[in-house]
C-alpha cells in the first residue's frame, strides 16, 4: 500500500512542478532532446577530427555535456534557463524552436 501512496505522491509533486514551470513536460523534454543531441553531433564531429582545435573543442563538448547533465529530467525554471542557454548555440540548426529564445 505505501507503494502506491508513494507513486500517488510523486505523480502529484510532478504536475505540480509542471503547472508552476508553465509549460508541459513534453516541451521541456523536447528542449533535453535538442540539446542532447547537438552536444552529441559535437562530440561526434570531434571524434570524427572535423574540428579546428580538439582540444578546446573537446573542452567545450565536456562543458555543454556537464551542464546537460545538471538538468533534471523532470521540468524546473533552472534547468529550463540552463538548457535554453545551451540550446541558443544552436540556433541556427533547422529543428530549433524560437519557442526557446523566451
Amino acid at each position: 500500500m505505501t507503494n502506491t501512496n508513494e507513486q500517488i505522491q510523486a505523480a502529484h509533486e510532478d504536475m505540480e512542478r509542471a503547472v508552476a514551470w508553465g509549460r508541459t513536460e513534453r516541451d521541456y523534454e523536447d528542449l533535453r532532446r535538442f540539446v542532447e543531441r547537438r552536444i552529441e553531433d559535437d562530440e561526434q564531429a570531434l571524434q570524427g577530427g572535423l574540428v579546428g582545435n580538439p582540444f578546446r573543442s573537446m573542452a567545450e563538448c565536456e562543458a555543454k555535456r556537464s551542464l546537460f547533465d545538471a538538468c533534471d529530467t523532470y521540468p524546473t525554471d533552472e534547468g529550463e534557463r540552463t538548457l535554453k542557454i545551451l540550446a541558443r548555440i544552436y540556433r541556427f540548426h533547422p529543428n530549433y524552436e524560437s519557442a526557446w529564445a523566451k
